[in-house]
């Protein structure tokens, strides 16, 4: 047996050991391992393979000690690991919380401790230690030298002194001798490469962004770490001498100051004082994971929505699935209270921080670590199209996939107390019936301290899709969709132009109070305005076409399950709307059919389109999409007004935006708002030319003008 009684701190440890001298209550750097038991557990036998532990691993019953060549840790004259019996009527959950959360003194020891719990149905044995002496990678090792212990068996010991102290002495060689220069060198190298802020401005943008108080509070931390004085919001980690070794000190000890894990990456992201502060700010959850948390290395399931639209850019890399928002705001938003709202709700909702990653091993999802959206700050108030500007530019810009950082945020002053607040994701994490629920949820981070609460998961309903393929009402879904479109044409052409056109939108000149002319159609022949809608569109793509059989798409919300109901991602479908017709068909007959089909389609939305496609197995043609390259959406608006942090959003429209966004040959969507059906066309044009696209605008308008009179009215020209 080593007679070593005595090991130096690692810098990682100094970095806990700082942490805990500045805040010694805080109930951080605490692991517990909680087991539960069946049977009854033999507490002198428990306590003796306790003690048979702490022998074999004389750590654990450590304790620091400062000494003139800095802190020790050391286990001389320590006393046992103490073992608690204990009879609550506390939940399980609750229970354990309460005990693990007993802050250790680390000057007294030791750093682990035993805890066994009764409860109203459970008993629990918690093993808990301080990271000090203790990590992840440590619990199967502990647990199975428990189980022998307890068994009776001879845990051998073994020289842990050696290693811990080499780990401990090779990071100070690196950070504090001649042989970590190289190192420190390239750490600098690699701040020089970023534009130095403007002088003033900067910092007192920084400092302004960012609590006095809470600045304070990360500065001590890095004047600790970096062992300087007067840090400032501007200054860098890197040009303040930080390198990789204290990368890692800094963020442990900051981590543990304000209660979030922060990943290494942050520091090489955020180098500046200023900007690290807003960014951990925003990481508000829990550091202890939630009980459902997933391993960024674990390959997690994708819908089939999310493998369409992503095979489609990568076959088409000038394709864009972005989202683009925009809100006028009554009231003023903080941006500072905003940063940290959004922070929280990446941090809650994985889809936000989930990768799209294309390696060799084909296509996969997987999470990042938290992350806080960049929030840009624009000055609007001589800049009329400044707003359309941004959007117009975040449209352009492709998402890097594999960042996992799908979403793009500015807060525009457009003076006079004005504000706008401007989104844009990817459809890959987001859809309309999302949007809703985006805003709610940051309202609640926006309004409210507290930490994240579970929320249903993304991955939850992409495992739900796939366990639906098994079922036999799959199959006969299925087979509804194989019978409805056998014979279909999979292709409704349009009139293309000679020459490619560049891709157009714009509104359709619906009448105002359209909605209130269509109440009583829509109550003689119980059907909705959306299906008014697509018959009309299928009327007037049989008169352009001269075809009694064509097909369109339409998005579905596929949220029938109430547990999905509230689930931020996209849960999208395309549903395919088939119109026949004969020659003696009227508006009637058409809408009549159309019913059947909206419903037909709604009732067997589980299935999705892309199991559709391979089952029929189509003629394809390229940047056409089967069945649906002419599509119909419907968007709510009315849903996306909002109240956040006490002001209200009021969602805006504008057409030029769906130009950059056409990735049908035509599309067309119909928006209600505020009582009112506003329509949009947007197209391709190397598919539709722009003249083209106005008279099929006005022919679908004039139609749904005259549609409560003209019921009667057959669909196909005669002569």
């Amino acid at each position: 047996m080593d007679s070593v009684s005595s090991i130096p701190l690692s810098v990682g440890q100094e970095a806990m050991w700082i942490a805990w001298k500045n805040e010694p209550e805080a109930p951080v750097h605490i692991m517990p391992t909680p087991l539960e038991v069946h049977g009854t557990l033999d507490m002198p036998r428990l306590r003796a393979a306790v003690h048979a532990l702490g022998v074999a691993y004389p750590h654990l019953r450590g304790r620091i000690q400062h000494t003139a060549d800095g802190p020790i840790l050391t286990w001389a004259d320590a006393p046992r690991i103490p073992v608690a019996e204990r009879n609550i009527s506390l939940g399980r959950d609750e229970a354990v919380r309460q005990a693990w959360q007993r802050p250790f003194d680390l000057t007294a020891g030791p750093l682990a401790r035993v805890h066994v719990l009764h409860g109203p149905g459970y008993t629990v044995l918690l093993l808990t230690a301080h990271h000090i002496v203790f990590d992840e990678a440590s619990v199967p090792v502990l647990a199975d030298a428990l189980r022998k212990a307890y068994a009776g068996e001879r845990l051998q010991t073994a020289d842990h002194n050696g290693p811990l102290t080499e780990f401990a002495r090779r990071p100070r060689e690196l950070a504090d001798t001649p042989a970590g220069d190289a190192h420190r060198a390239r750490w600098r190298r690699l701040d020089a490469v970023s534009a130095p802020a403007e002088p003033g401005r900067a910092e007192a943008r920084r400092a302004s962004a960012v609590e006095t108080k809470q600045l304070r509070r990360m500065a001590a931390v890095w004047e600790q770490v970096l062992k300087k004085d007067g840090i400032k919001p501007d200054d860098s980690f890197f040009t303040l001498g930080g390198h990789s070794v204290m990368a890692g000190a800094l963020v442990s000890a900051a981590g543990e100051r304000f209660g979030v894990r922060i990943p290494i990456r942050t520091l090489f992201e955020h180098s500046r004082l200023g900007e690290f502060t807003e960014h951990v700010l925003g990481l508000t959850a829990p550091t202890a994971p939630l009980p459902d948390a997933v391993s960024p290395d674990i390959p997690l399931a994708m819908t089939a929505f999310q493998r369409r639209i992503w095979l489609a850019e990568l076959i088409d890399p000038s394709v864009r699935n972005h989202v683009p928002l925009a809100w006028r705001v009554e009231g003023r938003l903080d941006p500072g209270r905003l940063r940290v709202a959004l922070g929280r709700l990446v941090a809650e909702h994985e889809i936000l921080r989930t990768r799209f990653v294309d390696d060799e091993d084909g296509l996969s999802v997987r999470l990042r670590e938290p992350w806080v959206p960049p929030l840009e700050l624009l000055d609007l108030r001589n800049a009329p199209n400044g707003m359309m500007d941004w959007l117009e530019a975040a449209l352009r810009v492709p998402f890097d996939l594999e960042s996992g950082q799908l979403l793009r945020v500015a807060l525009g002053d457009l003076g006079d107390g004005r504000q706008v607040l401007l989104f844009c994701l990817h459809h890959l994490v987001i859809d309309g019936e999302s949007i809703p629920v985006l805003l709610a949820e940051l309202d609640r981070h926006y309004t409210a301290s507290g930490r994240s609460q579970p929320v249903v998961q993304y991955r939850e309903f992409a495992d739900y899709q796939r366990r639906q393929r098994e079922s036999d009402s799959w199959s006969t879904d299925l087979e509804y969709w194989a019978s409805t479109l056998e014979g279909a044409c999979a292709d409704t052409p349009l009139p293309a132009p000679r020459q490619p056109e560049p891709n157009g939108a714009f509104q359709i000149p619906l009448p105002v109070g359209l909605l209130d002319s269509l109440r009583a159609v829509q109550s003689e022949h119980g059907v909705s305005w959306f299906m008014v809608a697509a018959t009309a569109l299928a009327v007037t793509l049989h008169r352009w076409t001269g075809l009694d059989d064509v097909t369109f798409g339409s998005p579905t919300a596929n949220r029938n399950q109430p547990r999905f109901a509230e689930l931020l991602g996209p849960c999208l479908n395309t549903a395919v709307l088939r119109s026949r017709v004969t020659a003696d068909s009227t508006l009637l007959d058409a809408l009549l059919r159309m019913r059947g089909e909206a419903l037909g389609a709604l009732e067997h939305q589980a299935v999705q389109f892309d199991d559709v496609i391979t089952r029929l197995n189509p003629v394809r043609r390229f940047g056409h999409t089967p069945y649906v390259n002419v599509t119909l959406n419907m968007n709510l608006l009315d849903s996306h007004a909002a109240v956040l942090g006490g002001t209200r959003l009021t969602p805006v429209v504008d057409d030029s935006l769906r130009s950059n966004n056409a990735k049908f040959g035509l599309t067309v969507t119909m928006v209600q708002q505020d009582g009112q059906l506003i329509g949009l066309m947007a197209y391709r044009g190397d598919q539709l030319g722009a003249e083209h696209a106005r008279e099929l605008a006005d022919e679908l308008a004039a139609l749904l003008a005259r549609f409560p009179k003209a019921l009667n009215e057959p669909v196909m020209r005669r002569g």
